[in-house]
């Protein structure tokens, strides 16, 4: 069963669900957001060439 969905994130089928967003500089902010909030979705960091 599990075969079978390996595949569907790269089909576009399914899309991770993403809480929070924050620029790379903001890493600190980033950890604090996930040990104070319980959410649903993923926090993710952006990084970006200045």
């Amino acid at each position: 069963m599990f075969q079978n969905l390996i595949h569907y994130p790269e089909e576009g089928k399914i899309q991770p669900l993403v809480a929070q967003t924050y620029p790379l500089k903001e890493i600190v902010q980033a950890q604090e957001a996930f040990q104070k909030k319980h959410l649903l979705g993923k926090i993710v960091l952006k990084i970006i060439k200045d």
